[in-house]
Protein backbone atom coordinates (compact mmCIF):
# COMPACT_ATOMS: atom_id res chain seq x y z
CA UNK A 1 0.00 0.00 0.00
CA UNK A 2 3.19 2.54 1.22
CA UNK A 3 4.63 2.27 -2.34
CA UNK A 4 1.30 2.98 -4.09
CA UNK A 5 0.52 5.87 -1.77
CA UNK A 6 3.63 7.28 -2.30
CA UNK A 7 3.26 6.95 -6.28
CA UNK A 8 -0.30 7.89 -6.62
CA UNK A 9 -0.48 11.28 -4.09
CA UNK A 10 1.73 14.12 -3.61
CA UNK A 11 3.94 13.04 -0.24
CA UNK A 12 6.98 13.76 1.77
CA UNK A 13 8.35 10.74 1.70
CA UNK A 14 8.69 9.69 5.77
CA UNK A 15 6.30 7.16 7.25
CA UNK A 16 6.19 6.84 10.54
CA UNK A 17 3.33 3.94 12.21
CA UNK A 18 1.69 4.00 15.40
CA UNK A 19 0.24 1.48 17.02
CA UNK A 20 -1.78 0.56 20.27
CA UNK A 21 -2.91 -2.66 21.39
CA UNK A 22 -3.64 -4.81 18.57
CA UNK A 23 -3.02 -1.87 16.20
CA UNK A 24 0.38 -2.15 17.84
CA UNK A 25 1.25 -5.44 17.07
CA UNK A 26 -0.09 -5.38 13.66
CA UNK A 27 2.29 -2.01 13.52
CA UNK A 28 5.24 -4.20 14.51
CA UNK A 29 4.23 -7.03 12.27
CA UNK A 30 4.27 -4.55 8.83
CA UNK A 31 7.21 -2.56 9.68
CA UNK A 32 9.44 -5.73 10.60
CA UNK A 33 8.55 -7.84 7.74
CA UNK A 34 8.66 -4.48 5.39
CA UNK A 35 11.46 -1.60 6.91
CA UNK A 36 12.24 -0.45 3.63
CA UNK A 37 9.29 1.29 3.92
CA UNK A 38 9.32 2.94 7.62
CA UNK A 39 11.49 5.45 9.16
CA UNK A 40 9.94 5.04 12.98
CA UNK A 41 7.63 2.82 14.78
CA UNK A 42 5.93 3.38 17.82
CA UNK A 43 3.95 0.85 19.80
CA UNK A 44 1.92 1.37 23.07
CA UNK A 45 0.80 -1.84 24.94
CA UNK A 46 0.85 -4.03 21.54
CA UNK A 47 -0.67 -7.24 22.18
CA UNK A 48 2.49 -9.12 21.77
CA UNK A 49 3.11 -12.74 23.62
CA UNK A 50 5.99 -14.71 23.80
CA UNK A 51 4.22 -17.69 22.86
CA UNK A 52 3.18 -19.68 19.48
CA UNK A 53 0.16 -21.94 18.61
CA UNK A 54 3.08 -24.17 18.32
CA UNK A 55 5.13 -24.37 20.92
CA UNK A 56 5.18 -27.67 23.14
CA UNK A 57 3.27 -28.56 26.11
CA UNK A 58 6.11 -28.47 28.02
CA UNK A 59 7.00 -24.95 26.60
CA UNK A 60 3.47 -23.32 27.23
CA UNK A 61 3.49 -24.84 30.69
CA UNK A 62 6.62 -23.10 31.52
CA UNK A 63 5.23 -19.74 29.70
CA UNK A 64 1.91 -19.95 31.96
CA UNK A 65 3.91 -20.95 35.17
CA UNK A 66 5.74 -17.40 34.21
CA UNK A 67 3.23 -15.21 32.87
CA UNK A 68 -0.34 -16.98 33.57
CA UNK A 69 -2.50 -18.16 31.02
CA UNK A 70 -4.71 -15.04 30.73
CA UNK A 71 -4.53 -13.44 27.23
CA UNK A 72 -1.99 -15.81 25.86
CA UNK A 73 -3.74 -18.95 25.92
CA UNK A 74 -6.55 -16.65 24.44
CA UNK A 75 -3.93 -15.77 21.88
CA UNK A 76 -2.76 -19.17 21.03
CA UNK A 77 -6.59 -20.42 20.38
CA UNK A 78 -7.35 -17.49 18.18
CA UNK A 79 -4.45 -17.53 16.11
CA UNK A 80 -3.72 -21.30 15.51
CA UNK A 81 -6.14 -21.21 12.99
CA UNK A 82 -5.29 -18.27 11.24
CA UNK A 83 -1.58 -20.76 10.41
CA UNK A 84 -1.38 -23.46 8.94
CA UNK A 85 2.14 -24.32 10.39
CA UNK A 86 5.09 -22.76 12.83
CA UNK A 87 6.91 -21.45 9.83
CA UNK A 88 3.79 -19.05 8.53
CA UNK A 89 3.45 -18.20 12.44
CA UNK A 90 7.04 -17.32 12.82
CA UNK A 91 7.19 -15.32 9.35
CA UNK A 92 4.68 -12.61 11.15
CA UNK A 93 5.77 -12.70 15.01
CA UNK A 94 7.15 -9.83 16.28
CA UNK A 95 9.31 -11.87 18.78
CA UNK A 96 10.91 -14.12 16.27
CA UNK A 97 11.46 -11.29 13.72
CA UNK A 98 13.49 -9.64 16.43
CA UNK A 99 15.38 -12.62 17.22
CA UNK A 100 16.01 -13.57 13.31
CA UNK A 101 16.78 -9.94 12.50
CA UNK A 102 20.15 -7.79 12.30
CA UNK A 103 19.68 -4.33 14.04
CA UNK A 104 16.51 -2.18 12.21
CA UNK A 105 17.18 0.73 9.87
CA UNK A 106 14.46 2.95 11.90
CA UNK A 107 14.08 3.78 15.45
CA UNK A 108 11.61 2.21 17.78
CA UNK A 109 9.72 3.45 20.80
CA UNK A 110 7.68 0.76 23.27
CA UNK A 111 5.73 1.51 25.80
CA UNK A 112 3.04 0.23 28.39
CA UNK A 113 1.30 1.21 31.38
CA UNK A 114 2.37 -0.92 34.77
CA UNK A 115 -1.22 -1.65 35.80
CA UNK A 116 -2.38 -2.83 31.97
CA UNK A 117 -6.47 -4.39 32.07
CA UNK A 118 -5.26 -6.89 29.90
CA UNK A 119 -1.76 -7.55 31.61
CA UNK A 120 0.46 -7.04 28.61
CA UNK A 121 3.07 -5.13 30.80
CA UNK A 122 5.10 -8.09 31.79
CA UNK A 123 4.72 -9.18 27.80
CA UNK A 124 6.07 -5.83 26.76
CA UNK A 125 8.34 -5.58 29.50
CA UNK A 126 9.78 -9.22 27.74
CA UNK A 127 9.33 -7.30 24.41
CA UNK A 128 12.01 -4.64 25.14
CA UNK A 129 14.42 -7.40 26.84
CA UNK A 130 14.24 -9.46 23.48
CA UNK A 131 14.64 -6.04 21.32
CA UNK A 132 17.62 -5.18 23.91
CA UNK A 133 19.62 -8.54 23.79
CA UNK A 134 18.81 -9.05 19.66
CA UNK A 135 21.13 -5.18 19.92
CA UNK A 136 17.73 -3.44 18.34
CA UNK A 137 18.03 -0.07 19.50
CA UNK A 138 15.12 1.46 20.85
CA UNK A 139 12.99 4.03 23.41
CA UNK A 140 11.45 1.88 26.41
CA UNK A 141 8.86 4.20 28.26
CA UNK A 142 7.19 2.39 31.24
CA UNK A 143 4.16 3.47 32.26
CA UNK A 144 4.02 3.58 36.44
CA UNK A 145 0.50 2.87 37.28
CA UNK A 146 -1.20 3.15 34.07
CA UNK A 147 -3.26 1.15 32.97
CA UNK A 148 -4.41 -0.42 29.03
CA UNK A 149 -4.60 3.33 27.98
CA UNK A 150 -1.32 4.02 27.08
CA UNK A 151 -1.75 6.78 24.59
CA UNK A 152 -2.09 9.53 26.18
CA UNK A 153 1.52 10.62 27.05
CA UNK A 154 2.65 13.58 24.99
CA UNK A 155 5.99 12.41 24.86
CA UNK A 156 4.87 9.36 22.77
CA UNK A 157 3.70 12.18 20.17
CA UNK A 158 6.82 14.43 20.54
CA UNK A 159 9.04 10.81 19.88
CA UNK A 160 6.96 10.85 16.32
CA UNK A 161 7.20 14.47 15.68
CA UNK A 162 10.79 14.24 15.88
CA UNK A 163 11.79 11.08 14.09
CA UNK A 164 9.51 12.23 11.35
CA UNK A 165 11.55 15.60 11.26
CA UNK A 166 15.18 13.87 11.57
CA UNK A 167 13.65 11.40 8.92
CA UNK A 168 12.73 14.40 6.48
CA UNK A 169 16.09 16.16 7.11
CA UNK A 170 18.18 12.71 6.11
CA UNK A 171 15.77 12.64 3.09
CA UNK A 172 16.52 16.33 1.85
CA UNK A 173 20.38 15.90 1.99
CA UNK A 174 20.24 12.11 0.59
CA UNK A 175 18.21 13.81 -1.91
CA UNK A 176 20.51 16.24 -2.52
CA UNK A 177 23.24 14.53 -3.14
CA UNK A 178 22.00 12.61 -5.32
CA UNK A 179 20.78 9.90 -2.63
CA UNK A 180 17.43 8.23 -1.84
CA UNK A 181 16.12 6.33 0.83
Amino acid sequence: VLPRVNREYRTNGVTVAFGHSMGGLNALIVSLRNPQYFNAVAVASPFTFDTSPYDCEMAIAAFEKQFGGGWASVYRRAIKGKFPDREKFEAVDPFTQIRRSEAQPFPILLTSGTRDSFGLFPHNQRLHETMANAGIEHEWIVQENVGHGTVQRPEIYLWMSQQAREARERLAATSAGGGGR
